[in-house]
């Protein structure tokens, strides 16, 4: 029998609109969240799952599926069971998002997949001969 290990996930969501004070915006958040897992890539998907179904967060979420919200892992903890915390406080911090941070991070995603269909188009830089 496998005995689960506790992990706290520290993870950060980004591009979530949200009406906060009646004015919608985009805004990001951090949140921890203490699962049961096998390995820490188990823990990773089970809270990230986790936010994604959580029905508060769909609720004050306003966007559409062509700008969909993001989820990342920030980091992860594997926690001493005897001495660590059984639970980690389900506040969100959230913070206002600044206009440059969406087309930062649509320009880096765009590089990655100009690098990867530059790696795909030519597989190797080997000269002919």
């Amino acid at each position: 029998m496998m005995i689960m290990k506790k992990y706290r996930c520290l993870l950060n969501g980004q591009n979530f609109l949200i009406k906060m004070n009646g004015v919608p915006a985009k805004h990001g958040f951090f949140q921890n969240l203490m699962v049961e897992a096998n390995h820490p890539q188990q823990a990773e998907l089970l809270a990230m799952a986790r936010l994604w179904h959580d029905e508060d967060l769909k609720k004050i979420t306003l966007n559409t599926k062509k700008d969909k919200p993001i989820i990342r892992l920030a980091t992860i903890w594997e926690m001493d069971v005897v001495n660590g915390p059984h639970e980690a406080g389900p506040d969100r911090a959230f913070y206002k998002e600044p206009e440059w941070w969406r087309f930062w991070e649509m320009g880096r995603e765009q590089k990655k997949l100009e690098g990867l269909f530059f790696e795909f188009a030519n597989p190797s830089n080997e000269e002919t001969g």
